[in-house]
């Protein structure tokens, strides 16, 4: 389970913030990653994974492209032949194409992966458009086109962008919350980090059951349904959780303040960067 959290201010609010972005990382604490670095012109996590090194769950470019992955939950059952969906984050930013003419590009493309959603914002009229895609699995959850949105307030987990999680609510409602009250920049990275360290279960939810099963068989991982229904996600037992907290603020003045607080060897490791856009 992944979850991200996006806000675009109404052009009305007067905001000094351009954009916020907030992603829990979930995934098993053993799984090899490298804390957030600079690797050419993009910045995130990378997974270190053998076979799947350099794909990340998150980055961002330094002309302030932005691009986000969340794998669409299915109970564990999963096509061991697809393509790895982890490389579609940097392959978006390394390329020049338009958030829409990617994602077109992508849906209507017949390369197999196990399904998923890319979240993309690119910088438009000295604000940010944020582009929403889904790409379902037959017979499990249905495919959304590319959509785009100006401003709003968004939560996108491990469901299709259609169809929300109990806890994505509940999150696009407190990050309302967040900036509407909050405008220095440090005192946002605080109330984001308490949104992304809510334990609370947001049990039961039909949309995380329903997506446990592939035509009628349960997943390896639907017995665990309940404890991944929170936003922060911890199953010591199952050596899995939230093990990356990343933070984007994009200000009025261009400036993009980065911030990642990770699970490394069971401590928690904070990396702050801060870039002017080009």
């Amino acid at each position: 389970m992944c979850i991200t959290f996006v806000h675009l201010p109404d052009p009305d609010d007067n905001s000094n913030i351009k954009l916020i972005v907030a992603m829990n990382r979930d995934e098993f604490y053993a799984r090899p990653t490298s804390s957030a670095e600079w690797n050419g012109d993009l910045l995130g996590g990378w997974d270190m994974e053998p076979g799947r090194e350099g794909g990340t769950w998150l980055a961002c470019h330094k002309d302030g492209r932005i691009a986000m992955l969340t794998n669409i939950f299915t109970g564990g059952i999963l096509n061991k032949e697809a393509k790895g969906r982890g490389f579609l984050v940097v392959d978006y930013l390394k390329k020049t194409n338009s958030a829409e003419n990617y994602l077109e590009s992508l849906h209507s493309s017949d390369i197999t992966y196990n399904p998923f959603n890319l979240i993309l914002l690119e910088p438009e009229d000295n604000n940010y458009s944020l582009w929403l895609y889904s790409r379902g699995k037959e017979g499990h959850t249905e495919s959304c086109p590319p959509v785009k949105h100006r401003h709003g307030t968004f939560g996108i987990s491990n469901h299709p962008v259609n169809k929300k999680y109990l806890k994505s609510a509940k999150g696009e409602n407190i990050l309302r919350g967040i900036a509407k009250s909050s405008s220095c920049t440090n005192k946002l990275f605080s109330e984001l980090e308490k949104l992304l360290k809510d334990g609370e279960l947001n049990w039961p939810d039909p949309q995380i059951e329903a997506q446990s099963h592939v035509k009628g068989e349960a997943g390896p991982f639907a017995k665990l349904s309940q404890k991944l229904s929170s936003i922060y996600i911890h199953h010591e037992e199952a050596g899995y959780g939230t093990r990356t907290h990343t933070f984007i603020i994009v200000d009025n003045e261009n400036n993009v303040h980065f911030k990642e607080i990770t699970r490394e060897n069971g401590n928690w490791k904070t990396t702050g960067k801060k870039f002017g856009l080009n």
